[in-house]
This record gives structure tokens, sequence and C-alpha cells, in this order.
């Protein structure tokens, strides 16, 4: 099980990982090993980085908040893809942004 994580640590893995913001996401190597497997990861790493965010953000304004809300998801995405470092997850990614 690898980890990658942050400050406010949505939980705890071993072998290896990597740390960032305030987030945690467990996966295993073998998952990076299959296309449905790195989906199921980049799934992980898109829930990590919306509850990171709506618990950072609380109850700002409805406007304010989405803006808000929108560029630290994507910020602590592209974070969490680049530390899982899996060309299947950064395809995965690439194709979402577009």
């Amino acid at each position: 099980m690898t980890a990658i994580a942050g400050a406010a640590a949505l939980g705890v893995a071993s072998m290896g990982g990597a740390h960032a913001g305030g987030y945690e996401v467990r996966y295993s190597a073998s998952e990076l090993q299959s296309s449905n497997g790195a989906a199921n990861v980049y799934a992980k790493i898109k829930n990590a980085a919306a509850d990171y965010c709506n618990d950072r953000l609380g109850s700002e304004s409805v406007v304010k908040y989405n803006a808000v809300r929108e560029r630290c998801v994507a910020d602590v995405t592209q974070e969490l893809v680049n530390k899982v470092g899996d060309r299947r997850v950064e395809e995965l990614h690439a194709a979402e942004r577009i």
C-alpha cells in the first residue's frame, strides 16, 4: 500500500508515498498496473482533493466559494497526480482538463 499525503491526512499507509498540502490517498502499486486501477487511483485523488478543499474553505459566499474551491481542487489534484507519477493517472488527468 502506498500513500500520497499532506498535513491534514485522510489516512495512513506505508511503502513510500508522496506528501502534499493536507490530504492523503492510499493506493497499491498493483492498482497502477492497469487502466481500471489507474482510474480508481485517479478517482481517489479527485475525492481527496474535493474533501480537503471543502473542509479548508468552510462556508464562504457561494460565488467566491465556487471559484476558490474549483482552483483549490484543481491545484490539489494536480499536485497529487504529480506525486503519484504514473503515466496512466497523468493521462486520465490530462484528458479531464481538456
